[in-house]
């Protein structure tokens, strides 16, 4: 494998991290890269797995790692169609590194956000959720469609539909370079108003694809 200058080597590895919704929760927004491993999830009860997150520590790349950020993708967990059309139409994407502002910042349905009904480490999708993905496809077209496309919008939409899901970051060949200790977050929002969640349970992955330099 190759290796950097500081002596690492390359890895195909995303970053993941899961956050938990139950039954009656209101919310207006959910932070993600911010509680590691072994740390308690938020609305679950339980410390966060390997199943729910592979940070080490919260809101930052441990000494000496680095990673590759192609893409960003979110998927839906453990839930019924109306609350995942509820989350997906409603939602914002932002994802942040290094500054106190956005560097990312899309409507999630643009996203085109995977929705699974399985428990959480082995999902896959039912007939129902293979329904909403067509019609959440559909929904993103016309939003996009209808409105000025910001920056952000056109880097993640321009070109073919994409092979991985999600939206892209920047090209495989100039990824963005995320260093060890800088912040790193994403955060899914509802802008002026809150959510309630009516499932037993709804799980939130967001995903980041690229390369993991490690030792």
């Amino acid at each position: 494998m190759a290796k950097s200058s500081a002596g690492l080597r390359i890895i195909s590895q995303p970053l993941w991290d899961t956050e938990c919704l139950v039954d009656g929760t209101v919310f207006s927004q959910k932070v993600f890269f911010c509680v590691p491993i072994g740390a308690l999830m938020h609305g679950a009860g339980r410390p966060k797995t390997h199943l729910d997150t592979n940070m080490t520590q919260g809101g930052a790349l441990g000494a000496p790692l680095e990673f590759d950020l192609c893409r960003l993708a979110v998927e839906i967990i453990h839930t019924d169609r109306e609350d995942a059309r509820t989350v997906v139409e409603n939602g914002l994407l932002q994802f942040f590194y290094a500054y106190t502002y956005p560097i990312i910042e899309v409507p999630l349905i643009t996203v085109n956000p995977t929705c699974f009904c399985e428990s959480l480490g082995e999902p896959k999708p039912d007939d129902d959720c293979a329904d909403l993905d067509a019609i959440l496809k559909f929904v993103a077209e016309e939003h996009l469609a209808g409105r000025k496309l910001r920056r952000s919008d056109i880097l993640s939409m321009a070109g073919n539909p994409p092979v991985q899901p999600g939206i892209r970051v920047a090209p495989d060949d100039c990824p963005l370079k995320i260093k060890h200790g800088q912040n790193i977050s994403a955060r899914i929002s509802f802008p002026g108003r809150s959510v309630v969640i009516y499932s037993p349970v709804m799980y939130i992955r967001v995903v980041m694809y690229g390369n993991l330099w490690t030792i």
